[in-house]
């Protein structure tokens, strides 16, 4: 009798399954596979291999093979599909980025730091892709309100080009008042001398035309001090104010004491001018050409003066050097009663002049 077994077994694999993953794809079972034989024995199930081909998805044919006692073999095959359809999971920066407007800030430096607190994580590729659509050196445009920014897109791509997306945006605000400095404080002689309003120069970080606007003077003490105000505002409406204080001096008021002739038509009059207020020093223009304060060795008449102080303020003012009145004499006489008597007289009349008066008679006398 002879038992020649030439049959294959028969061989049955599992169904095929589709996975996400490659970390997914069920380990090798030959307990899965169902084998027997038309023979009585044992059936020896073994896993030939895989054979994987294609990407996204990808397929892996897996082959089992069952043996019976006489080396009958018999194969099939289970297909695993590895299909990665989940996009990866993206987190943007937790908050939107503001910057403050600085002159020579480095804002691309800024804004790379605060993209590199987006993350990326993805299921089935440890090495997800993300990129930002940020070129590195734009700014976003000043923005007052908040009401518009620089948006950057953030992308998470991962080997089977499942991608997710996110946003932010980079506000640029300007939160600090223009610098202003307060002119310097002056101190001017008389109202003629205070200056015009000249507004101070401002700057700011964001705004290169600040707006100085003069807001107006406030005037104390009779007029003695002024305060001046300006106003600088940028872009934002951040304001700075100055201020400068004018001091004006006492006006310049003159005091004049004539001292007149000591004679009609004489040259001995003299002026004594007193100057108060004002900028000393002080200079002086006569109207007779004398440059002096006090002229002196002057004729009858009226005099002017222009005094003009440090800051050029100047005043006027006038007056008469006056002459006495011409001498009149009156004498009355009363003649001797006979020749050769020395009892005559003369009965002397003064006016005019200048009190008290000096006799010189012909005879030597020096009495009136």
């Amino acid at each position: 009798i002879t038992v020649d077994d030439q049959i294959a077994p028969t061989i049955a694999c599992p169904a095929g399954v589709t996975v996400s993953c490659s970390a997914d794809v069920p380990a090798v079972d030959i307990t899965s596979v169902t084998a027997s034989d038309n023979c009585v024995g044992g059936v020896v199930v073994t896993h030939l291999g895989d054979s994987p081909s294609g990407t996204c998805p990808q397929l892996i044919t897996r082959t089992y093979q069952a043996e019976d006692g006489c080396s009958n073999t018999a194969e099939c095959e289970q297909v695993i599909t590895v299909d990665d359809q989940i996009a990866p999971t993206i987190t943007c920066p937790p908050v939107n980025l503001t910057l403050e407007c600085v002159t020579g800030f480095d804002y691309s430096t800024e804004i790379n730091i605060w993209i590199s607190q987006a993350s990326a994580v993805d299921g089935c590729d440890p090495d997800v892709s993300l990129v930002a659509d940020y070129d590195g050196s734009s700014i976003p445009v000043l923005s007052c309100d908040l009401s518009s920014g620089l948006v950057i897109t953030f992308t998470a791509t991962d080997a089977c080009e499942n991608a997710a997306q996110c946003s932010g945006t980079v506000y640029l605000i300007d939160t600090e008042p223009p610098a202003m400095n307060n002119p310097a404080d002056i101190t001017v002689s008389c109202e003629g001398a205070i200056p015009d309003p000249v507004s101070p120069p401002a700057t700011d970080g964001c705004d290169a035309d600040v707006t100085v606007t003069y807001l107006g003077q406030t005037v104390l003490n009779n007029g003695l001090t002024i305060i001046r105000e300006w106003q600088a505002a940028d872009d934002c409406g951040n304001t700075a104010t100055a201020t400068q204080t004018i001091t004006v001096l006492e006006d310049l008021t003159t005091a004049i004491i004539a001292t007149e002739t000591s004679c009609p038509g004489g040259s001995d009059g003299a002026l004594d001018l007193t100057v108060t207020g004002g900028a000393p020093a002080y200079t002086y223009s006569w109207s007779n050409g004398f440059t002096g304060e006090d002229p002196g060795g002057l004729d009858a008449g009226s005099y002017t003066v222009t005094v003009t102080d440090e800051s050029g303020c100047t005043t006027t003012a006038s007056a008469t050097v006056a002459e006495p009145p011409a001498l009149d004499l009156t004498a009355t006489t009363t003649g001797i009663p006979c020749a050769g008597s020395s009892t005559g007289s003369i009965d002397l009349s003064v006016n005019g002049g200048t009190p008290g008066y000096n006799y010189t008679w012909s005879n030597g006398s020096t009495d009136q």
